[in-house]
Protein backbone atom coordinates (compact mmCIF):
# COMPACT_ATOMS: atom_id res chain seq x y z
CA UNK A 1 0.00 0.00 0.00
CA UNK A 2 1.40 3.35 -1.07
CA UNK A 3 1.23 6.42 0.98
CA UNK A 4 -0.19 9.76 -0.70
CA UNK A 5 2.35 12.34 -1.10
CA UNK A 6 2.12 15.03 2.11
CA UNK A 7 0.84 18.18 0.51
CA UNK A 8 3.47 20.92 1.41
CA UNK A 9 1.63 23.90 2.20
CA UNK A 10 2.06 26.91 -0.53
CA UNK A 11 2.85 29.77 1.40
CA UNK A 12 5.54 31.91 2.54
CA UNK A 13 4.72 32.65 6.45
CA UNK A 14 6.77 30.03 8.54
CA UNK A 15 6.81 30.24 13.01
CA UNK A 16 9.64 29.75 14.61
CA UNK A 17 10.94 29.65 18.19
CA UNK A 18 14.02 31.95 19.17
CA UNK A 19 15.76 30.95 22.71
CA UNK A 20 17.89 32.82 24.75
CA UNK A 21 20.83 31.62 23.10
CA UNK A 22 19.38 33.33 19.73
CA UNK A 23 18.97 29.38 18.45
CA UNK A 24 16.32 29.00 15.82
CA UNK A 25 13.94 26.20 15.78
CA UNK A 26 11.43 26.09 12.87
CA UNK A 27 8.02 24.92 14.31
CA UNK A 28 6.61 25.02 10.62
CA UNK A 29 6.92 23.43 7.07
CA UNK A 30 9.55 25.22 5.68
CA UNK A 31 7.31 26.57 2.42
CA UNK A 32 9.92 25.42 -0.28
CA UNK A 33 11.97 22.17 -0.52
CA UNK A 34 14.84 24.75 -2.00
CA UNK A 35 14.94 27.35 0.91
CA UNK A 36 17.92 27.39 3.27
CA UNK A 37 17.18 27.79 6.86
CA UNK A 38 19.55 29.21 9.39
CA UNK A 39 21.84 26.15 11.32
CA UNK A 40 19.38 25.40 14.26
CA UNK A 41 22.55 24.51 15.95
CA UNK A 42 24.49 27.61 15.59
CA UNK A 43 23.19 31.03 17.22
CA UNK A 44 21.25 33.18 15.02
CA UNK A 45 23.44 36.19 15.53
CA UNK A 46 26.78 34.73 13.97
CA UNK A 47 24.40 33.96 10.64
CA UNK A 48 23.80 37.89 10.35
CA UNK A 49 25.58 41.06 9.29
CA UNK A 50 26.72 43.05 11.97
CA UNK A 51 23.90 44.89 11.21
CA UNK A 52 20.94 42.90 11.56
CA UNK A 53 23.05 41.38 14.33
CA UNK A 54 22.96 44.57 16.41
CA UNK A 55 19.28 45.29 15.48
CA UNK A 56 18.17 41.77 16.49
CA UNK A 57 20.08 42.81 20.05
CA UNK A 58 18.43 46.19 20.69
CA UNK A 59 15.02 44.51 19.65
CA UNK A 60 14.85 41.50 21.95
CA UNK A 61 16.88 43.70 24.78
CA UNK A 62 13.51 45.97 24.72
CA UNK A 63 11.66 42.59 25.71
CA UNK A 64 8.69 44.37 23.33
CA UNK A 65 6.86 42.98 20.33
CA UNK A 66 8.39 44.40 17.12
CA UNK A 67 8.74 44.22 13.45
CA UNK A 68 12.66 43.40 11.71
CA UNK A 69 13.99 42.56 8.72
CA UNK A 70 17.04 40.69 8.33
CA UNK A 71 18.91 39.20 5.80
CA UNK A 72 19.26 35.12 5.98
CA UNK A 73 20.87 33.43 2.78
CA UNK A 74 20.41 36.30 0.66
CA UNK A 75 16.83 36.53 1.29
CA UNK A 76 15.02 39.21 2.66
CA UNK A 77 13.36 37.95 5.90
CA UNK A 78 10.35 40.07 7.10
CA UNK A 79 9.96 38.73 10.83
CA UNK A 80 7.81 39.92 13.68
CA UNK A 81 9.18 39.06 17.23
CA UNK A 82 6.45 38.52 20.55
CA UNK A 83 8.42 37.62 23.89
CA UNK A 84 7.28 34.31 25.41
CA UNK A 85 7.85 32.30 28.08
CA UNK A 86 11.16 31.38 29.57
CA UNK A 87 13.24 34.42 27.79
CA UNK A 88 11.83 32.76 24.50
CA UNK A 89 11.09 34.60 21.51
CA UNK A 90 7.99 33.46 18.87
CA UNK A 91 9.08 34.89 15.64
CA UNK A 92 6.78 34.36 12.74
CA UNK A 93 8.82 35.51 9.60
CA UNK A 94 7.33 36.21 5.36
CA UNK A 95 10.10 35.00 3.20
CA UNK A 96 8.67 35.90 0.28
CA UNK A 97 10.65 38.89 -2.01
CA UNK A 98 7.58 40.86 -2.65
CA UNK A 99 5.74 41.47 0.98
CA UNK A 100 2.32 43.66 0.83
CA UNK A 101 1.26 43.36 4.35
CA UNK A 102 1.36 47.16 5.75
CA UNK A 103 -0.61 49.90 3.95
CA UNK A 104 2.03 52.42 2.23
CA UNK A 105 0.67 55.28 4.37
CA UNK A 106 1.28 53.48 7.45
CA UNK A 107 4.95 52.64 5.88
CA UNK A 108 5.36 56.27 4.56
CA UNK A 109 4.81 57.65 8.20
CA UNK A 110 6.76 55.08 9.95
CA UNK A 111 10.07 55.79 7.91
CA UNK A 112 9.34 59.86 7.91
CA UNK A 113 9.21 59.08 11.58
CA UNK A 114 12.27 57.05 11.81
CA UNK A 115 13.94 60.11 9.41
CA UNK A 116 12.79 62.22 12.16
CA UNK A 117 14.59 60.87 14.97
CA UNK A 118 17.35 60.00 13.40
CA UNK A 119 18.12 63.72 12.25
CA UNK A 120 20.59 64.13 14.90
CA UNK A 121 22.99 61.97 13.24
CA UNK A 122 24.09 61.36 9.63
CA UNK A 123 23.34 58.58 8.25
CA UNK A 124 25.87 57.45 5.43
CA UNK A 125 24.75 56.38 1.85
CA UNK A 126 26.32 53.39 1.81
CA UNK A 127 24.81 51.96 4.76
CA UNK A 128 21.31 53.68 4.17
CA UNK A 129 21.13 52.87 0.48
CA UNK A 130 20.39 49.02 0.48
CA UNK A 131 17.66 49.41 3.08
CA UNK A 132 15.69 51.79 1.37
CA UNK A 133 16.21 49.55 -1.59
CA UNK A 134 14.69 46.90 -0.13
CA UNK A 135 11.89 49.07 0.84
CA UNK A 136 11.08 50.31 -2.11
CA UNK A 137 11.70 46.19 -3.59
CA UNK A 138 9.09 44.66 -1.31
CA UNK A 139 7.12 47.22 -1.09
CA UNK A 140 6.31 47.85 -4.82
CA UNK A 141 7.35 44.73 -6.17
CA UNK A 142 10.14 45.89 -8.31
CA UNK A 143 12.53 43.36 -10.45
CA UNK A 144 15.51 46.46 -10.67
CA UNK A 145 16.15 49.06 -8.43
CA UNK A 146 18.58 52.05 -9.88
CA UNK A 147 19.91 54.75 -8.04
CA UNK A 148 21.08 57.43 -10.60
CA UNK A 149 23.33 60.69 -9.79
CA UNK A 150 22.91 63.54 -12.56
CA UNK A 151 26.13 65.55 -13.19
CA UNK A 152 24.38 68.24 -14.39
CA UNK A 153 27.57 70.34 -16.15
CA UNK A 154 28.40 66.65 -18.03
CA UNK A 155 25.09 66.01 -18.72
CA UNK A 156 24.90 62.22 -17.80
CA UNK A 157 23.62 59.95 -15.21
CA UNK A 158 25.97 57.83 -13.47
CA UNK A 159 24.49 54.81 -11.88
CA UNK A 160 25.34 54.49 -8.10
CA UNK A 161 23.38 51.59 -6.51
CA UNK A 162 21.29 48.38 -8.19
CA UNK A 163 19.41 46.06 -6.45
CA UNK A 164 17.51 43.07 -8.52
CA UNK A 165 18.20 41.96 -12.08
CA UNK A 166 22.19 41.97 -13.04
CA UNK A 167 23.07 45.38 -14.47
CA UNK A 168 26.09 47.04 -15.70
CA UNK A 169 26.80 50.14 -13.66
CA UNK A 170 27.28 51.86 -17.16
CA UNK A 171 26.34 56.11 -17.72
CA UNK A 172 23.96 57.24 -19.97
CA UNK A 173 23.13 60.71 -21.72
CA UNK A 174 20.95 62.77 -19.48
CA UNK A 175 18.35 63.90 -22.05
CA UNK A 176 17.04 67.45 -21.12
CA UNK A 177 13.90 66.82 -22.14
CA UNK A 178 13.44 63.56 -20.02
CA UNK A 179 14.90 65.29 -17.00
CA UNK A 180 12.66 68.59 -17.51
CA UNK A 181 9.20 66.33 -18.28
CA UNK A 182 10.19 64.39 -14.68
CA UNK A 183 10.99 67.33 -12.83
CA UNK A 184 7.75 68.69 -13.95
CA UNK A 185 5.67 65.86 -12.94
CA UNK A 186 7.47 64.49 -9.89
CA UNK A 187 7.45 60.94 -11.75
CA UNK A 188 6.93 59.10 -14.85
CA UNK A 189 5.49 55.93 -15.20
CA UNK A 190 6.25 53.81 -18.68
CA UNK A 191 4.79 51.06 -20.50
CA UNK A 192 6.59 48.83 -22.90
CA UNK A 193 9.80 51.36 -22.27
CA UNK A 194 11.58 50.36 -25.66
CA UNK A 195 8.97 52.25 -27.14
CA UNK A 196 9.13 55.40 -25.44
CA UNK A 197 11.00 57.91 -27.32
CA UNK A 198 12.03 59.91 -23.20
CA UNK A 199 13.93 56.38 -22.67
CA UNK A 200 15.75 56.20 -25.55
CA UNK A 201 19.16 57.07 -23.67
CA UNK A 202 18.50 53.81 -21.55
CA UNK A 203 19.12 51.58 -24.82
CA UNK A 204 19.59 48.46 -22.10
CA UNK A 205 15.59 48.20 -21.78
CA UNK A 206 15.21 46.02 -24.86
CA UNK A 207 18.05 44.03 -24.23
CA UNK A 208 17.01 43.11 -20.58
CA UNK A 209 13.54 42.49 -21.54
CA UNK A 210 12.14 45.58 -19.57
CA UNK A 211 8.49 45.73 -19.69
CA UNK A 212 7.25 48.53 -17.30
CA UNK A 213 9.32 51.09 -15.53
CA UNK A 214 8.68 53.90 -13.15
CA UNK A 215 11.19 57.16 -12.88
CA UNK A 216 10.93 59.47 -9.77
CA UNK A 217 13.39 62.28 -9.43
CA UNK A 218 15.85 63.19 -6.29
CA UNK A 219 14.98 66.94 -6.63
CA UNK A 220 17.45 69.51 -4.30
CA UNK A 221 16.34 72.94 -4.12
CA UNK A 222 14.51 72.47 -7.64
CA UNK A 223 17.17 70.98 -9.41
CA UNK A 224 17.75 67.11 -10.33
CA UNK A 225 20.47 65.75 -8.55
CA UNK A 226 19.24 61.95 -9.23
CA UNK A 227 16.78 59.27 -10.53
CA UNK A 228 15.09 56.44 -8.77
CA UNK A 229 13.93 53.67 -11.26
CA UNK A 230 12.24 50.57 -10.33
CA UNK A 231 12.07 48.57 -13.41
CA UNK A 232 9.75 45.24 -13.93
CA UNK A 233 10.11 42.66 -16.67
CA UNK A 234 6.18 41.99 -16.37
CA UNK A 235 3.64 44.55 -16.79
CA UNK A 236 2.37 46.13 -13.28
CA UNK A 237 -0.55 47.29 -12.06
CA UNK A 238 -1.33 50.89 -12.72
CA UNK A 239 1.02 53.30 -10.55
CA UNK A 240 -1.42 54.64 -7.71
CA UNK A 241 -1.02 58.09 -6.12
CA UNK A 242 0.03 56.26 -2.77
CA UNK A 243 2.59 54.23 -5.00
CA UNK A 244 4.25 57.45 -6.10
CA UNK A 245 4.07 59.22 -2.68
CA UNK A 246 5.57 56.81 -1.38
CA UNK A 247 8.59 56.48 -3.71
CA UNK A 248 8.81 60.11 -3.81
CA UNK A 249 9.23 60.06 0.18
CA UNK A 250 12.24 57.32 -0.31
CA UNK A 251 13.25 59.42 -2.92
CA UNK A 252 13.89 62.69 -0.94
CA UNK A 253 16.12 60.78 1.96
CA UNK A 254 18.25 59.73 -0.87
CA UNK A 255 18.71 63.09 -1.91
CA UNK A 256 19.42 64.15 0.98
CA UNK A 257 22.04 61.47 1.22
CA UNK A 258 23.99 61.89 -1.56
CA UNK A 259 24.21 65.51 -1.39
CA UNK A 260 25.90 65.07 1.46
CA UNK A 261 29.26 67.39 1.75
CA UNK A 262 32.37 65.70 1.52
CA UNK A 263 34.16 65.13 5.02
CA UNK A 264 37.17 65.27 5.23
CA UNK A 265 37.69 62.56 8.28
CA UNK A 266 41.51 60.83 7.76
CA UNK A 267 41.94 57.57 9.68
CA UNK A 268 43.83 54.88 10.63
CA UNK A 269 44.25 51.87 8.38
CA UNK A 270 43.22 49.35 10.36
CA UNK A 271 39.59 51.45 9.92
CA UNK A 272 39.63 52.41 6.15
CA UNK A 273 37.10 51.11 4.14
CA UNK A 274 34.82 52.35 0.79
CA UNK A 275 33.07 54.49 2.87
CA UNK A 276 35.31 56.91 3.85
CA UNK A 277 35.62 57.97 -0.18
CA UNK A 278 31.64 57.62 -0.97
CA UNK A 279 31.49 61.17 -0.65
CA UNK A 280 33.79 61.59 -3.34
CA UNK A 281 32.26 58.97 -5.47
CA UNK A 282 28.61 60.95 -5.64
CA UNK A 283 29.90 64.74 -5.69
CA UNK A 284 32.76 64.26 -8.56
CA UNK A 285 33.53 63.14 -12.23
CA UNK A 286 35.85 63.76 -14.90
CA UNK A 287 39.24 65.99 -13.81
CA UNK A 288 38.10 66.43 -10.40
CA UNK A 289 37.49 62.88 -9.83
CA UNK A 290 40.76 61.96 -10.56
CA UNK A 291 42.18 65.32 -8.55
CA UNK A 292 40.54 64.71 -5.40
CA UNK A 293 40.27 60.62 -5.72
CA UNK A 294 44.79 61.27 -5.93
CA UNK A 295 44.69 63.54 -2.68
CA UNK A 296 42.52 61.72 -0.98
CA UNK A 297 44.55 58.13 -1.54
CA UNK A 298 47.30 59.58 -0.61
CA UNK A 299 46.16 60.66 2.68
CA UNK A 300 44.55 57.94 3.47
CA UNK A 301 47.26 55.76 2.98
CA UNK A 302 50.02 57.60 3.82
CA UNK A 303 51.90 57.39 0.41
CA UNK A 304 54.22 59.23 -1.06
CA UNK A 305 53.02 59.45 -4.55
CA UNK A 306 49.22 58.08 -5.71
CA UNK A 307 48.84 58.53 -9.91
CA UNK A 308 46.63 57.31 -12.46
CA UNK A 309 47.27 57.75 -16.05
CA UNK A 310 46.12 56.10 -19.57
CA UNK A 311 48.04 53.54 -21.61
CA UNK A 312 49.50 55.27 -25.08
CA UNK A 313 47.87 53.52 -27.89
CA UNK A 314 51.52 51.67 -28.68
CA UNK A 315 51.75 50.49 -24.78
CA UNK A 316 55.11 52.78 -24.85
CA UNK A 317 54.36 54.96 -21.78
CA UNK A 318 51.56 55.99 -19.44
CA UNK A 319 50.32 59.31 -19.59
CA UNK A 320 49.52 61.00 -16.24
CA UNK A 321 45.77 61.87 -15.59
CA UNK A 322 46.40 63.34 -12.10
CA UNK A 323 49.33 62.76 -9.53
CA UNK A 324 49.47 63.63 -6.00
CA UNK A 325 53.63 64.06 -4.90
CA UNK A 326 53.74 64.87 -1.22
CA UNK A 327 50.02 65.34 -1.15
CA UNK A 328 50.25 68.28 -3.67
CA UNK A 329 48.28 67.86 -7.38
CA UNK A 330 51.29 67.90 -9.98
CA UNK A 331 51.25 68.88 -13.98
CA UNK A 332 50.30 66.17 -15.71
CA UNK A 333 53.53 64.22 -17.22
CA UNK A 334 54.46 61.08 -18.80
CA UNK A 335 56.40 58.32 -17.99
CA UNK A 336 58.03 55.28 -19.85
CA UNK A 337 56.19 52.15 -19.22
CA UNK A 338 59.69 49.60 -19.88
CA UNK A 339 61.09 48.39 -16.70
CA UNK A 340 58.40 49.05 -14.54
CA UNK A 341 55.42 47.78 -12.23
CA UNK A 342 52.70 48.56 -14.63
CA UNK A 343 54.46 46.74 -17.26
CA UNK A 344 54.35 43.07 -15.31
CA UNK A 345 51.38 43.98 -14.61
CA UNK A 346 50.40 44.17 -17.94
CA UNK A 347 52.25 41.17 -19.33
CA UNK A 348 51.28 38.59 -16.39
CA UNK A 349 47.47 40.10 -16.50
CA UNK A 350 47.14 40.83 -13.33
CA UNK A 351 44.58 43.52 -11.68
CA UNK A 352 47.11 44.46 -8.93
CA UNK A 353 50.64 43.85 -8.62
CA UNK A 354 52.51 44.79 -5.02
CA UNK A 355 56.21 45.38 -4.15
CA UNK A 356 55.54 45.41 -0.63
CA UNK A 357 59.91 47.07 -0.45
CA UNK A 358 62.93 47.30 -2.63
CA UNK A 359 60.75 48.59 -6.03
CA UNK A 360 63.68 50.85 -7.02
CA UNK A 361 66.28 48.19 -6.80
CA UNK A 362 63.95 45.41 -8.82
CA UNK A 363 63.33 48.56 -11.14
CA UNK A 364 66.42 50.26 -12.15
CA UNK A 365 65.50 51.70 -15.01
CA UNK A 366 62.35 53.40 -13.71
CA UNK A 367 63.28 57.25 -13.53
CA UNK A 368 60.50 57.75 -11.14
CA UNK A 369 61.06 54.67 -8.44
CA UNK A 370 64.58 56.01 -8.45
CA UNK A 371 64.19 59.87 -8.44
CA UNK A 372 61.62 59.18 -5.48
CA UNK A 373 63.78 56.28 -4.07
CA UNK A 374 60.17 54.52 -3.92
CA UNK A 375 60.64 51.51 -1.51
CA UNK A 376 57.09 49.84 -1.60
CA UNK A 377 54.49 49.84 -4.30
CA UNK A 378 50.58 49.09 -4.93
CA UNK A 379 49.42 49.31 -8.46
CA UNK A 380 45.95 48.56 -10.18
CA UNK A 381 46.12 47.49 -13.98
CA UNK A 382 42.61 49.46 -15.16
CA UNK A 383 41.42 47.17 -18.01
CA UNK A 384 38.21 47.61 -20.44
CA UNK A 385 35.30 45.14 -20.87
CA UNK A 386 37.58 43.14 -23.52
CA UNK A 387 39.95 43.14 -20.64
CA UNK A 388 42.44 45.35 -22.56
CA UNK A 389 44.46 47.16 -20.38
CA UNK A 390 44.09 50.92 -21.03
CA UNK A 391 45.40 52.80 -17.89
CA UNK A 392 46.97 52.22 -14.24
CA UNK A 393 46.47 53.74 -10.68
CA UNK A 394 48.96 53.51 -8.03
CA UNK A 395 50.42 54.46 -4.78
CA UNK A 396 54.48 54.72 -4.20
CA UNK A 397 55.74 54.77 -1.13
CA UNK A 398 59.40 55.88 0.10
CA UNK A 399 59.36 53.45 2.98
CA UNK A 400 58.40 49.32 3.50
CA UNK A 401 54.56 48.48 3.29
CA UNK A 402 54.32 45.62 5.55
CA UNK A 403 50.50 45.11 5.23
CA UNK A 404 48.77 45.87 1.70
CA UNK A 405 45.74 43.59 2.09
CA UNK A 406 43.12 46.92 2.91
CA UNK A 407 44.34 48.72 0.28
CA UNK A 408 43.93 46.00 -2.40
CA UNK A 409 40.38 45.58 -1.83
CA UNK A 410 40.07 49.13 -1.44
CA UNK A 411 41.90 49.45 -4.80
CA UNK A 412 39.11 46.57 -6.27
CA UNK A 413 36.32 48.13 -5.08
CA UNK A 414 37.30 51.46 -7.19
CA UNK A 415 37.99 49.22 -9.84
CA UNK A 416 34.77 49.99 -11.93
CA UNK A 417 34.65 53.30 -10.95
CA UNK A 418 37.82 54.25 -12.06
CA UNK A 419 37.96 52.24 -15.53
CA UNK A 420 34.40 53.95 -16.38
CA UNK A 421 36.10 57.31 -15.76
CA UNK A 422 39.32 56.71 -17.47
CA UNK A 423 37.45 55.36 -20.25
CA UNK A 424 35.08 58.20 -20.50
CA UNK A 425 38.28 60.41 -20.31
CA UNK A 426 39.43 58.68 -22.99
CA UNK A 427 36.43 59.04 -25.45
CA UNK A 428 36.60 62.93 -24.69
CA UNK A 429 40.00 63.42 -25.91
CA UNK A 430 39.08 61.40 -29.33
CA UNK A 431 36.23 63.71 -29.64
CA UNK A 432 38.55 66.46 -29.55
CA UNK A 433 40.69 65.22 -31.60
CA UNK A 434 37.60 64.51 -34.40
CA UNK A 435 36.38 67.56 -33.55
CA UNK A 436 39.83 69.83 -34.89
CA UNK A 437 39.66 67.58 -37.55
CA UNK A 438 36.36 68.00 -38.36
CA UNK A 439 36.42 71.79 -38.78
CA UNK A 440 39.07 71.55 -42.08
CA UNK A 441 38.42 73.57 -45.01
CA UNK A 442 36.48 70.82 -46.81
CA UNK A 443 32.62 71.71 -46.08
CA UNK A 444 31.46 68.58 -43.67
CA UNK A 445 28.12 67.26 -42.60
CA UNK A 446 26.70 64.18 -40.98
CA UNK A 447 23.45 62.68 -41.14
CA UNK A 448 21.08 59.92 -39.80
CA UNK A 449 19.70 57.11 -41.51
CA UNK A 450 17.21 59.59 -42.52
CA UNK A 451 19.12 62.00 -44.64
CA UNK A 452 18.70 64.65 -41.57
CA UNK A 453 21.55 66.34 -40.85
CA UNK A 454 22.61 66.27 -37.34
CA UNK A 455 26.02 68.31 -37.63
CA UNK A 456 27.75 70.28 -40.10
CA UNK A 457 31.41 71.70 -40.55
CA UNK A 458 31.95 75.79 -40.20
CA UNK A 459 33.32 75.62 -43.65
CA UNK A 460 29.80 73.72 -44.59
CA UNK A 461 27.57 76.50 -42.42
CA UNK A 462 29.68 79.12 -44.82
CA UNK A 463 29.02 77.46 -47.76
CA UNK A 464 25.27 76.89 -47.65
CA UNK A 465 24.91 80.36 -45.96
CA UNK A 466 22.07 78.84 -43.61
CA UNK A 467 22.90 79.48 -39.61
CA UNK A 468 23.83 76.00 -37.77
CA UNK A 469 20.77 76.20 -35.98
CA UNK A 470 18.70 75.92 -39.07
CA UNK A 471 20.67 72.91 -40.47
CA UNK A 472 20.33 70.73 -37.86
CA UNK A 473 17.67 68.58 -38.60
CA UNK A 474 17.03 69.68 -42.15
CA UNK A 475 16.84 67.28 -44.66
CA UNK A 476 20.10 67.22 -46.98
CA UNK A 477 17.64 66.65 -50.05
CA UNK A 478 16.03 70.24 -49.34
CA UNK A 479 19.58 71.71 -50.46
CA UNK A 480 20.06 70.47 -53.83
CA UNK A 481 19.04 71.97 -56.60
CA UNK A 482 17.26 70.23 -58.83
CA UNK A 483 19.48 70.22 -62.22
CA UNK A 484 18.20 67.63 -65.46
CA UNK A 485 22.17 67.31 -66.34
CA UNK A 486 23.19 65.69 -62.71
CA UNK A 487 22.51 62.45 -61.39
CA UNK A 488 18.98 61.51 -59.92
CA UNK A 489 17.95 60.74 -56.23
CA UNK A 490 16.94 57.52 -57.35
CA UNK A 491 20.37 56.73 -59.41
CA UNK A 492 22.69 58.00 -55.73
CA UNK A 493 20.24 55.98 -53.64
CA UNK A 494 20.42 52.59 -55.68
CA UNK A 495 24.07 53.08 -55.78
CA UNK A 496 24.37 53.71 -51.91
CA UNK A 497 22.52 50.79 -51.36
CA UNK A 498 24.90 48.76 -53.14
CA UNK A 499 28.36 50.60 -52.23
CA UNK A 500 27.70 52.27 -49.00
CA UNK A 501 29.15 55.41 -51.38
CA UNK A 502 28.78 58.10 -54.20
CA UNK A 503 30.87 60.64 -55.17
CA UNK A 504 29.46 62.94 -58.37
CA UNK A 505 28.70 66.76 -58.80
CA UNK A 506 25.62 68.14 -57.93
CA UNK A 507 24.27 71.97 -57.36
CA UNK A 508 24.33 73.00 -53.87
CA UNK A 509 20.69 74.97 -53.24
CA UNK A 510 21.70 78.20 -50.98
CA UNK A 511 19.81 79.77 -48.15
CA UNK A 512 19.57 83.18 -50.47
CA UNK A 513 18.36 80.96 -53.26
CA UNK A 514 21.50 81.08 -55.58
CA UNK A 515 23.05 77.54 -56.75
CA UNK A 516 26.51 76.17 -56.23
CA UNK A 517 28.22 73.46 -57.92
CA UNK A 518 29.80 71.59 -55.73
CA UNK A 519 31.78 68.04 -55.77
CA UNK A 520 29.90 65.49 -52.95
CA UNK A 521 30.84 62.40 -51.47
CA UNK A 522 29.07 60.15 -49.26
CA UNK A 523 29.90 57.53 -47.05
CA UNK A 524 27.55 55.02 -45.20
CA UNK A 525 29.14 54.45 -41.41
CA UNK A 526 27.72 52.69 -38.33
CA UNK A 527 27.78 53.74 -35.16
CA UNK A 528 29.00 50.74 -32.04
CA UNK A 529 25.12 51.28 -31.60
CA UNK A 530 24.18 50.09 -35.10
CA UNK A 531 22.66 52.88 -36.06
CA UNK A 532 23.38 54.25 -39.68
CA UNK A 533 25.04 57.66 -40.31
CA UNK A 534 25.86 59.72 -43.69
CA UNK A 535 29.34 61.65 -43.92
CA UNK A 536 28.98 64.27 -46.62
CA UNK A 537 32.38 65.67 -48.15
CA UNK A 538 31.06 68.61 -50.03
CA UNK A 539 33.70 70.63 -52.09
CA UNK A 540 32.74 74.16 -53.78
CA UNK A 541 33.76 73.86 -57.56
CA UNK A 542 32.49 77.45 -58.41
CA UNK A 543 36.16 78.84 -58.62
CA UNK A 544 37.46 75.72 -60.64
CA UNK A 545 34.39 76.20 -63.13
CA UNK A 546 35.13 79.88 -63.28
CA UNK A 547 38.72 79.55 -64.31
CA UNK A 548 37.94 76.96 -66.52
CA UNK A 549 35.91 79.74 -68.27
CA UNK A 550 38.31 81.96 -68.12
CA UNK A 551 40.60 79.72 -69.98
CA UNK A 552 38.16 78.65 -72.55
CA UNK A 553 37.38 82.56 -73.35
CA UNK A 554 40.63 83.43 -73.35
CA UNK A 555 41.61 80.30 -76.07
CA UNK A 556 38.80 80.98 -78.13
CA UNK A 557 38.31 84.98 -77.85
CA UNK A 558 40.32 88.14 -78.09
CA UNK A 559 41.02 89.51 -74.75
CA UNK A 560 40.83 92.82 -76.09
CA UNK A 561 38.03 93.38 -78.44
CA UNK A 562 36.28 90.29 -77.23
CA UNK A 563 35.83 88.52 -81.01
CA UNK A 564 36.30 85.25 -82.28
CA UNK A 565 40.19 84.15 -82.61
CA UNK A 566 41.20 82.02 -85.42
CA UNK A 567 40.92 78.88 -83.19
CA UNK A 568 37.88 79.69 -83.49
CA UNK A 569 37.36 79.41 -86.65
Amino acid sequence: MQLPALHRPQHHLCFFRLDSQFCLTPLTAQPADDMRLPDASLSLLCQLSEDDRRKLEQLCSTGLPDSITLTIHERRWQCHLAPVENNHWLLSADLSQHHQQDALGINEWQLQHTWLNQSTGKATLSAQMPILVDLLMSRQGADRVILWRHYATEEVLRPLYSQGLPFALQPVKAERRYLRTLLQRGGLSYGHCAEQPLLSAFSYLAGDDIVHRLDVPLVMEQKIVGVISLEYAQSRSPVTPSDMQFVAAIAAQLAELITQPPQDNPVANGDIDIDQLTPLLLHHTGQDFFNQLMVQLASLFKADIALVGLLAPLQEKVRLVSCAIGGELQPPFSFSLADTPCQVSINQAQNIIVYHQDAAALFPESELLQKHKIQAYVGLSIKDSGHNTVGNLALLFKRPLPASSQLQSLLEQLEHRVSAELLRRRDQEALIVSAAAFDTREGLFITDGHMHIQRANQAFIDMSGYHSNELIGRSMLSLRAEDTSQPSIEAITEIMEQEKRWQGEQKLLRADGKTLPVHLRISQVKDKLGILHQVCCVEDLSQQQETKQRIERMAYFDELTGLHNRRFM
